[in-house]
């Protein structure tokens, strides 16, 4: 089932997850950019083929084109656009209940809780929490889509797995009218490590974060 309304970002800090449900004026701009392992440079091979097979031609269709090769390689980004204020929405693990008079650092979920509480949480979140291959932030929208927030699942029968790039959070106005912030969150789509991998890479990490520690920055 498509999710048209609404999209979901969950983050895992690997005690609890954070659920961030974008619902007003929500907008979505995605973005393709492929690196070519042979590019440009492809130009040099048609060229030099060019010459040697017929070295009379001046003028020939096949200027400026040359041979590409595709391996893989690239970004593919989502940039949300949203805007949210006092609604009833799902914005953290749950840690506080709902609503103003249980936010904590973890939570601001319910109605009528403040923006600048809500924009302030999540920011938190995302500043101090990994996303990477090792599958901390997910991203439900559109058909991507397991079925945890709609009925059924969408075309793709899964979320995105997403590594968080940045998040612009602007400051919400505060009057009697209006209180809601508005943000953008680009994300970028990444691969899960293999299990095996994932492990020798997490005891790696671990080694290095040993290592440093005590050391201090200058």
């Amino acid at each position: 089932m498509t999710l048209l309304q609404t999209a979901y970002l969950t983050i895992d800090d690997g005690a609890n997850v954070g659920e961030f449900e974008l619902s007003i004026n929500l907008e979505e701009t995605a973005e393709i950019n492929k690196t070519f392992i042979l590019s440009n440079r492809g130009q040099y091979i048609q060229e030099i083929y060019e010459q040697i097979v017929d070295d009379s031609d001046i003028a020939t269709e096949q200027r400026r084109r040359g041979y590409h090769i595709d391996g893989g390689a690239g970004e593919w980004s989502h940039t949300l656009t949203f805007q949210t204020g006092l609604e009833n929405v799902t914005w953290g693990d749950g840690s506080g209940g709902t609503g103003p008079d249980n936010v904590t650092e973890n939570d601001a979920s319910g109605e009528n809780v403040n923006a600048l509480s809500r924009k302030q949480v999540l920011e938190n979140w995302v500043a101090r929490t990994r996303t990477d291959s090792f599958g901390q932030a997910k991203l439900y929208w559109g058909e991507w889509s397991d079925g945890t927030y709609a009925a059924e699942a969408g075309a793709f029968g899964r979320p995105m797995n997403v590594a968080i790039r940045e998040a612009s959070l602007s400051s919400p106005e505060i009057d009697q009218d209006v209180n809601s912030f508005e943000g953008n969150l680009t994300v970028q789509r990444t691969s899960i490590f293999p299990e095996e991998v994932a492990e020798t890479l997490d005891n790696a990490v671990e080694l290095v974060e040993d290592a440093l520690d005590g050391i201090t920055d200058y």
